[in-house]
């Protein structure tokens, strides 16, 4: 079965992206796979070709903390496919202290959250070509009970691993809402998919000593990546789900997020303060200049 559908997903290398990327290929998307190692990407890429015999997948190299990287990345997008259905930003870090990227950024907030806007913005000419295009961000239930800090949203006075993630996650879902009130009128959905608790790597690179060690006996407590790929899937093709008002997904249904995630004050603020971290405008009115 082939698809006329091109998705691109971030952190595809392992966990939760790999999975996905395996389950869309084998509902024949083609796949634009993205991970910042080469022996990871090549690894990969032959796991899906290893189940999915006659899968359209190829992998680019990225390293998301750098916007340089990022623009490059899109630009080779762009080069080769005109259009883009889906896109599924499943990369994501711990940290367990501050680390700033290239660009000067809090490496969590950098990966986690302004990766996706930059990305969104990057290629919006080639998602709104499609008839139905639709942005999905791992996000978690780690975005409850918290909160922005308009002061310090890279929390750089006051720096707290666990804490940052978890703002990082409701960046995902306050990015989700304000992207589908600015575009409400174009053929583009954001969603966020709540993945669980999962067996993954991450925080495998970012954090150290006991915090890793905890981190490790949580995550191997968690469910396989396979059961957060079906929703992810689910949220990327079917067609029910353009039928839901709902931007917050688990397990193929729609839950309420926390009810910070319906500040549209601190959604506009997010917004706007990505749009200055990055010098992107991410906006319907920016098709016409496309």
């Amino acid at each position: 079965m082939q698809s006329n559908k091109t998705a691109i997903i971030t952190g595809a290398t392992s966990g939760i992206g790999l999975a996905a990327a395996q389950r869309l290929a084998g509902q024949g998307v083609r796949v634009i796979g993205v991970g910042r190692n080469a022996q990871r990407c090549e690894a990969a890429l032959q796991c899906i070709l290893n189940t999915v015999p006659d899968a359209r997948v190829e992998y680019l190299m990225c390293d998301l903390s750098s916007q340089s990287q990022i623009g490059d990345l899109c630009r080779k997008v762009e080069q080769k496919y005109p259009v883009i259905d889906i896109f599924v930003h499943a990369a994501g870090v711990i940290m367990s202290r501050f680390k700033a990227t290239d660009d000067g950024l809090e490496t969590q907030f950098a990966v986690n959250h302004l990766a996706a806007f930059i990305i969104s913005a990057r290629l919006m000419k080639e998602l709104d070509a499609s008839a139905d295009a639709r942005v999905i961000l791992l996000s978690s239930v780690a975005h409850r009970h918290t909160h922005l800090n308009f002061k310090d949203l890279q929390m750089r006075r006051w720096y707290f691993s666990l804490s940052q993630y978890k703002r990082t996650k409701l960046c995902n879902v306050l990015f989700a809402a304000e992207f589908n009130r600015r575009f409400k009128k174009t053929k583009i959905r954001a969603f966020t998919a709540d993945p669980g608790l999962v067996k993954t790597n991450i925080g495998h690179s970012g954090m150290s000593g006991l915090e890793k060690m905890v981190c490790r006996i949580v995550i191997n407590r968690g469910a396989s990546p396979d059961l957060p790929a079906m929703n992810i899937c689910h949220l990327a093709l079917s067609p029910e789900v353009l039928k839901n008002d709902a931007f917050y997904w688990k397990n193929c249904s729609p839950l309420d997020p926390d009810p910070y995630a319906y500040n549209e004050n601190a959604a506009r603020f997010l917004w706007e303060a990505s749009e200055k971290l990055s010098a992107l405008t991410l906006s319907p009115d920016r098709l016409n200049m496309l």
